[in-house]
């Protein structure tokens, strides 16, 4: 199971320009009576944000049930949470003898319940962060149904657990599978999550699932089917800070997220060349102690600060990225190198050595990031982008707009046969296949690895000898037209470095909504690339109008 990854949604949905004026939240009148299927940790079923104030009854169609179980009982069900079931079987199996403390829907990590209120929590004023991010929450469809099915316990997690909570979803009728969690190194027939998820998308059920959280490590992935939808993790523009105040007068803001109250009350605050020795540190006494890590210690500067129990603790650090630290549980702040030396300069000056300072916390800014950017923890494949810009294997299709995402012009579909032509051209054998479609009747007749995706991975083969020699990868893709009846697309190409890229047709009529039109892509280049990345993009831009359709291009050796 993916690691939790705490998130407050009182500003995501503004960031991502959801509003109740215009856009994605009244045109789907805040995603109404759309039911997710949540396969987590369970969920917590008094939270606010699963309150069914203002919710209209539960659609017929719905055939899922609320289970009772160990402090769960089926009256905690209402309109917003309308399903709760567990799946531990395959567990119990596993260790016949295990007594599962918590058998039931409840939660008792929270990952599930961050999720389902992620996805479609209701609206609730006054929430906070112990102060932090102060405000009105809610999920991205507030008024959507969640139904959770609980396939991971703290005593452990199996696949066929996890199988058997999808297949139920599906036979409940979810609209919406939501699934943060990932196995690693298993091929697409020994995965649990895409064998299921192959049935949901026969099913007409949209899947989205998690990229993982092992980043920014190279082949990181998790869930990479290309039937769902994975979501990487990306920052806003939102920073929890704390400002710390010297007494010669000057401030420097740096990021925490303490959750106590702290005294506005200035204290001694004194450097401390080693702050991983235990021993400097109890020797702080009733101060605040400045640490500076630029050895990679600052794990354990945390840990003896802490255990000293000084006053509070300014860090500053060559981290890369310190919000992994932020969330003490004692006063601490961070600071990088540059942010921080006004601070060194102030508390390693001998001629004052009666130095004091105050710290206050519970700060939020908005705006005072660079964003979005991919998350630093977020998996991806097999390029490892950080700390150069994100490379079209981290990123991705980009950053989600929804209320673009609502028009977009022209969208690329696949069906079950492209998918399982996909499969056959993987060199599976038909036992592999099976595994993966649970059904005898499909037709290998005409395997392609040439899915109808909107992206283009070219590989090269990096054994070549021959460095004179040329090679030719081509793509057919096929679009369909959802805007306009009437429109034109011209193809626009970004180069990618010693090869020569081409499309054709360069340009596309369309007369009517819903035509489709196909094209290729042309890549020419050595058999022996002299980069072993190179990136580039189409993008099929609208004459005369708004849309503009963007394709990453990678080519790589093999």
């Amino acid at each position: 199971m993916d690691s939790t990854v705490k998130v407050d949604t009182t500003h995501s949905y503004q960031f991502l320009g959801l509003n109740s004026n215009h856009g994605a939240w009244p045109v789907s009148n805040y995603g109404q009576d759309v039911i997710i299927g949540v396969v987590d940790t369970g969920i917590w079923p008094e939270s606010r944000s699963f309150d069914d104030d203002g919710m209209t009854e539960v659609p017929s169609r719905w055939k899922g049930e609320c289970e009772s179980g160990t402090q769960f009982n089926s009256s905690m069900c209402n309109n917003k949470l309308i399903g709760a079931r567990y799946f531990n079987k395959g567990l119990l199996a596993k260790f016949p003898n295990l007594t599962i403390a918590m058998n039931s829907s409840r939660d008792t990590d929270g990952h599930g319940t961050h999720t389902s209120s992620t996805a479609a929590g209701s609206h609730v004023e006054g929430a906070s962060f112990f102060g932090y991010a102060p405000g009105t929450s809610t999920g991205m469809a507030p008024k959507a149904r969640v139904a959770m099915y609980k396939a991971l316990f703290d005593e452990g997690a199996y696949i066929s657990d996890i199988l058997a909570a999808i297949d139920q979803a599906i036979i409940d009728g979810v609209d919406v599978l939501s699934l943060s969690l990932g196995i690693d190194g298993l091929a697409l027939y020994e995965d649990p999550v895409a064998i299921a998820t192959f049935a949901a998308m026969e099913k007409g059920i949209f899947v989205s699932t998690s990229s993982g959280n092992e980043g920014p490590y190279p082949e990181t992935l998790h869930n990479g089917s290309p039937w769902v939808l994975n979501v990487a993790a990306s920052t806003i523009d939102r920073e929890f800070q704390a400002t710390l105040t010297l007494d010669n007068g000057v401030s420097a803001t740096g990021i925490s997220m303490y959750p106590g109250n702290f005294s506005s009350t200035e204290f001694p605050i004194v450097f401390i060349e080693a702050c991983e020795n235990a021993n400097s540190l109890k020797k702080v006494g009733h101060a605040i102690a400045v640490c500076l890590d630029t050895n990679e210690t600052l794990s354990d500067q945390i840990y003896y600060a802490r255990e000293a129990n000084l006053i509070g603790a300014v860090f500053i650090s060559n981290n890369a990225d310190l919000t992994f630290f932020t969330e003490s549980s004692f006063p601490a702040i961070f600071y990088n190198l540059e942010e921080g030396q006004s601070i060194l300069d102030y508390v390693k000056n001998d001629s004052n050595s009666m130095r004091k300072a105050s710290i206050k916390f519970k700060e939020t800014r908005l705006g005072s990031a660079i964003a979005p950017k991919l998350a630093s923890y977020s998996s991806r494949g097999p390029s490892q982008s950080c700390p150069y810009p994100a490379t079209p294997l981290a990123m991705g299709a980009g950053h989600i707009d929804p209320n673009r995402a609502l028009d977009p012009g022209l969208v690329y579909d696949a069906s079950t046969e492209d998918y399982i032509n996909l499969l056959c051209a993987l060199n599976f054998t038909s036992n592999q296949i099976k595994t993966i479609t649970r059904s005898n009747p499909y037709n290998c007749s005409n395997p392609s690895l040439d899915l109808n995706y909107p992206s283009f991975i070219a590989y090269f083969n990096a054994n070549e000898t021959n460095l004179n020699s040329t090679t030719v990868k081509e793509f057919a893709r096929t679009v369909t037209n959802v805007g306009n009846g009437n429109s034109t697309y011209i193809a626009n190409l970004t180069e990618l470095k010693w090869l020569n890229v081409s499309v054709t047709p360069e340009k596309l009529v369309f007369s009517k909504k819903y035509e489709k039109k196909s094209y290729k892509l042309r890549i020419e280049g050595p058999k022996v690339m002299r980069d072993s990345l190179v990136f580039g993009s189409l993008t099929w831009v609208e004459s005369g109008g708004n849309h503009k359709v963007r394709s990453p291009i990678v080519a790589t050796q093999a």
